[in-house]
């Protein structure tokens, strides 16, 4: 069966395409390994000759810079804000060399501009404005705002001749690849290190940073495989290469030893499942999601068992480390993120409270949503919810299980960790925007077609 459908599709072709997009990827992976400053002035030229050619081939540099965003630091910007400036830069380039009309997402641009004037009304409150960390943001979501705007359908079934949708799910799925690869070469240059003795928990650089980005990232890497695997239709070559990629996420989950985003995982899953099932009604086939949630179990009942065994049988783990943060239960009486956010809310007045106090006001608030009430107050919060709900609404209307459990897994991760103005966010939930742009524009050129499986052919 696997050769008939191999021998049927544009398999080759794919992977051809593919290899081009992340040869990048292995290239910054292996500089980075080396020299991290290296990497960054390498993932910076990528991701702008990439972005030149046009900007949805620079996407998987960016989710990976956006991963191993503080392995380094070159006069103040990190490793990730540089290949983001790349992405936006070539796709500055892009709109010039083929003259197009300058296409901008209606949000994006909403947010960009009301995320400045706020961000100059708490400069206002508070006599300065953090013009650094307000440009980077602007220059992401101005790389996002031009992305999002293209016809992304037509892009990817001109470059990839197959489904658009598989190729963008082989295009994450390569960046979890990548981090993975990144988290075992690091670890054996030392770039990343244990945490905390005895341990099994990543800190990166020379400033141990937290691991919470690669968490972040090889997270959605694992629900964007799964639910495609379990949603779309595709070979079942596609959908076992993309479960085994899941599985292989998951395991770097496990090194970096962060809980929430394991949790948010199985939040994510499950509600796209919940989704699935809804949304396929009478045209679900019970036999083939009966094979999937058996495959699913034994890759599940595959990693528990590893698991089971702690971190000695994972490589480059040395004797010392003993336990696996990931299992540790979570201390909630004594965490730190709740007494801050009660001291900011018992001190802050009405008027921080609607305009915000600006960007970095909170130090790190270890929280989207309290970090933008923090920073634009609940204006910007209201704008915030209004961009997640919004989105929320199409994946349910166009029936997008994939998309429904990316922003589920989104919303969910982020509750506990990063800022409005962190990468984060913005780029995952563009994954679940970017599926709900191919699956309406695919519906455009022919309205049979669904995002929805309609088994193995």
């Amino acid at each position: 069966m696997l050769a008939h459908s191999l021998s049927e599709s544009n398999t080759p072709r794919l992977v051809w395409r593919l290899l081009f997009l992340t040869l990048p990827l292995a290239l910054t992976t292996l500089v980075g390994a080396l020299d991290p400053d290296m990497a960054a002035f390498l993932g910076l030229a990528m991701s702008g000759g990439l972005a030149a050619l046009s900007p949805i081939y620079a996407f998987p540099m960016i989710l990976y810079g956006v991963a191993l965003n503080n392995l380094t630091f070159i006069a103040g910007v990190h490793f990730g804000w540089m290949i983001i400036a790349g992405g936006t830069l070539g796709s500055l380039v892009h709109i010039l060399l083929r003259r197009e009309g300058v296409k901008f997402s209606i949000l994006f641009l909403v947010m960009v501009i009301s995320f400045m004037l706020l961000e100059i009304n708490g400069g206002l409150l508070r006599g300065s404005v953090r013009l650094d960390r307000l440009f980077a943001l602007a220059f992401l979501l101005v790389y996002l705002g031009l992305l999002t705007s293209m016809n992304l359908f037509h892009l990817l079934y001109g470059v990839f001749g197959d489904d658009p949708r598989k190729a963008f799910v082989y295009m994450v799925a390569c960046v979890g690849v990548a981090v993975v690869a990144s988290i075992l070469t690091m670890l054996s240059s030392q770039e990343f290190s244990m945490a905390r003795s005895g341990e099994l928990g990543l800190s990166i650089g020379d400033t141990e940073s937290s691991p919470r980005s690669l968490s972040n990232i090889l997270g959605v890497v694992v629900v964007t495989s799964v639910m495609s695997a379990a949603s779309l239709s595709a070979k079942p070559l596609d959908k076992m290469i993309w479960v085994s990629v899941a599985f292989a996420s998951f395991m770097g989950m496990v090194y970096t030893g962060s809980r929430m985003p394991v949790a948010s995982v199985g939040f994510g899953i499950t509600l796209g499942l919940i989704a699935h099932v809804a949304f396929s009604g009478r045209s679900s086939r019970p036999i083939n999601s009966l094979w999937f949630l058996i495959f699913l179990g034994f890759v599940y009942l595959l990693t528990e068992s590893l698991l089971s065994m702690g971190p000695e049988v994972l490589p480059f783990i040395g004797s010392h480390v003993s336990e696996l943060r990931l299992l540790r239960p979570p201390d909630i009486g004594s965490n730190v993120r709740f007494e801050m956010w009660g001291a900011y809310l018992a001190e802050v007045n009405y008027l921080k409270l609607i305009f915000g106090s600006g960007i970095g006001e909170l130090g790190n608030p270890h929280s989207l949503y309290i970090g933008t009430l923090g920073a634009f107050g609940l204006i910007g919060l209201s704008l915030l919810s209004a961009f997640i709900v919004y989105f929320l609404i199409k994946a349910i209307s166009n029936r997008s299980a994939v998309a429904v459990s990316i922003i589920a897994y989104t919303v969910l991760v982020l509750a506990s960790s990063s800022d409005v103005d962190k990468s984060y966010f913005w780029v995952m939930m563009t994954i679940a925007i970017i599926f709900l742009r191919i699956d309406a524009e695919a519906m455009l050129t022919d309205p049979e077609s669904q995002p929805l499986s309609r088994g193995v052919a």
